[in-house]
């Protein structure tokens, strides 16, 4: 009796599987049957397994060698008589009139047993530009190969995780492979994977940049990780999971005892703490487990149980938070403090791995010191310098030997002037950091240089709290403002120590300015110190290029770049200085001494 092959098609592990396989009519045909596996991508490597295989002898389908250990799975397959006659054909029928996710599990399973795994009909790898691979199955002469066959999947791009891919292969009666199966599509099964995304970013993260990149010292900065852990189903061998933050300056003191993990989402949401209170719950056990190493150079890491990954059946989003601190030993200006978190994972049935990584980086400014924040390389910037003049407003001259020869030069850096750093125009209230406990002060040394650092960019105010001896204390208050622009860096894919790691973009510090104005600006025509229009500001640009730190120094309200390498201050003097206040005074003491001794020897003579 001839028999008609009514439907044929594959899905991927979704919902339900339906794969209806009647007995195959042996008519003639004139072309080729063979299995397509299509929305892959380049570098994904397959492995084919053919689950049943018609036997035309019996003229019926059966298990292909290597799931045939599915005849004794009675929780997935269970009986449909008593007696468990026919098992074989019990198991076969179930699969034929349809596949649910557990049945397709169970068969997947099969190709990840350490031995007697089944045998690969086909392996490869997409090659760059193609999406699909085929395979031939049977031909006009040959359909002992006829049947279900399953597509297990290694991502090549790191961030994915593939499901197997259930797809059939067998002939019509109308000598054509064409078949009238809905929209599905005949002998072609379109690959399911699942997207593996991972983001690290402050809580304080606003619309435009993460604002915590710009950080004091002191600050205590929270930071989240969100991911998701995928479906591992039985396809694979050892299923991992494992999140790694590495903190990798001195400038951030993580907190060990403030790391909390929350599974889930919404109402069903359930966060873990290291210690149970407000709701929450301590580490489980039986879910994963957390190392920690607490302070400068800190990291954490959380492992979810191999056992635990096995038994999940959903997609389960995975938050971390956790704080830390900026310290005194951050870096700062044009260097950064970061922190990089890694997740490493299964992405193959034979114990394959990929990651994901994702970083932030944290910038502490300063006005005057080093400009990469190092304590020996490329000297200090200048944006202030405090001088001393004259009630003329001209330099106070010192000299300084610089050599054996006795040769000197001319300089007017004034030592001894003390300033305090402010939040408000009026300079009531002391800019205050971890540095700068009691409020930030500064007293000048010979090169009069204003130093202050670990500060986050923003607006601050300076004031003189006391000149050096001699010199009268200037009363203008002085506005500075730190501003910081921001990039962002794309980070290519890599490997290491044969893992493939997806790139990925991070916030980083392109250049900052510190803009200065109400200063005295010098006027080199006239030898003195003029004020600066009000109209203009005195800007200092940072950055860096191929050949190391580059700073600008312009007094425009216009930005623009330039390849100077100088460095140039704002100085600020003390005006009306003492020493000639002196002169004047002990000048007029004379006059008046002789006046009196002139008057004295008139009234003698007389």
């Amino acid at each position: 009796m001839k028999k008609t092959i009514k439907k044929s098609f594959a899905l991927v592990l979704a919902t339900a599987m339906l794969l209806a396989i009647a007995a195959p009519a042996m008519a003639a045909v004139n072309m080729d049957t063979a299995v397509t596996v299509d929305g892959l991508m380049a570098g994904d490597a397959y492995k084919l397994y053919q689950v049943l295989t018609w036997n035309q002898t019996a003229g019926e389908w059966q298990l292909a060698t290597g799931f045939t250990d599915l005849t004794g799975n009675t929780t997935v397959f269970p009986a449909d008589n008593d007696d468990n006659t026919n098992r074989a054909q019990e198991v076969v029928a179930a699969i034929v009139n349809g596949i649910d996710q557990t049945e397709a599990d169970a068969i997947a399973a099969m190709t990840a047993a350490a031995t007697g795994a089944p045998a690969t009909k086909a392996t490869g790898t997409i090659a760059s530009g193609d999406s699909s691979f085929s395979y031939t199955v049977a031909s006009a002469t040959d359909t002992a190969n006829l049947g279900l066959y399953m597509a297990v999947i290694t991502a090549g791009t790191p961030e994915y995780v593939y499901n197997p891919v259930f797809v059939s292969a067998d002939f019509d009666d109308n000598d054509s492979n064409a078949i009238n199966a809905g929209t599905a599509t005949y002998g072609t099964g379109i690959a399911k994977r699942q997207h593996i995304e991972l983001t690290k970013t402050t809580s304080d993260t606003d619309e435009e940049l993460q604002t915590a990149i710009n950080s004091y010292v002191g600050q205590e900065v929270t930071f989240d990780v969100n991911t998701t852990i995928p479906v591992f189903l039985d396809s694979y061998k050892n299923p991992s999971f494992v999140i790694k933050d590495d903190i990798e300056t001195d400038g951030i003191n993580l907190n060990a005892d403030s790391i909390e993990v929350t599974l889930g989402s919404g109402a069903t949401a359930k966060t873990y703490a290291k210690t149970a209170a407000d709701g929450k719950v301590a580490y489980d056990s039986d879910i994963f487990s957390v190392t920690a190493t607490g302070g400068n150079n800190g990291e954490y890491t959380v492992t979810f149980k191999n056992t635990w990954l096995a038994g999940n059946v959903t997609a389960v989003p995975v938050h971390i938070q956790y704080k830390g601190t900026i310290t005194n030993t951050a870096a700062f200006n044009l260097n950064e403090d970061d922190n990089t978190v890694t997740v490493t994972y299964a992405n193959g049935p034979d114990e394959e791995k990929a990651a994901m990584r994702d970083r932030t980086n944290h910038y502490t400014f300063s006005i005057g010191a080093k400009a990469v924040g190092q304590e020996s390389d490329n000297g200090k910037t200048f944006e202030l310098v405090k001088v001393g003049v004259d009630e003329d407003g001209k330099p106070v001259v010192q000299k300084k030997q610089v050599s054996a020869w006795d040769t000197t030069t001319e300089r007017h850096p004034l030592a001894g002037a003390t300033f305090g750093l402010y939040t408000d125009a009026n300079c009531a209230t002391p800019y205050t950091n971890s540095l700068y406990p009691d409020g930030a002060t500064f007293t000048t040394t010979d090169d009069g240089v204003i130093t202050f650092k670990g500060l986050a960019a923003g607006n601050y105010y300076l004031k003189e709290i006391s000149a050096p001896g001699g010199y009268v204390k200037d009363e203008r208050i002085v506005h500075i403002e730190i501003e910081a622009h921001y990039q962002t860096q794309t980070v290519a894919d890599t490997e290491e120590n044969g893992i493939k790691i997806k790139g990925y973009t991070v916030d980083t510090l392109d250049y900052y300015k510190v803009k200065v104005n109400n200063v005295s600006v010098y006027d080199s025509q006239n030898d003195k110190y003029g004020a600066l229009p009000a109209s203009q500001v005195v800007e200092t640009q940072y950055s860096f290029n191929h050949d190391g730190p580059h700073t600008t120094t312009m007094t425009t309200t216009t930005t623009h770049d330039s390849d100077l390498t100088n460095t140039q201050g704002v100085e600020l003097p003390s005006t009306g200085g003492m020493g000639t206040t002196i002169f004047y005074v002990i000048g007029g003491l004379l006059v008046l001494a002789a006046a009196i001794v002139l008057i004295s020897r008139r009234r003698v003579q007389q």
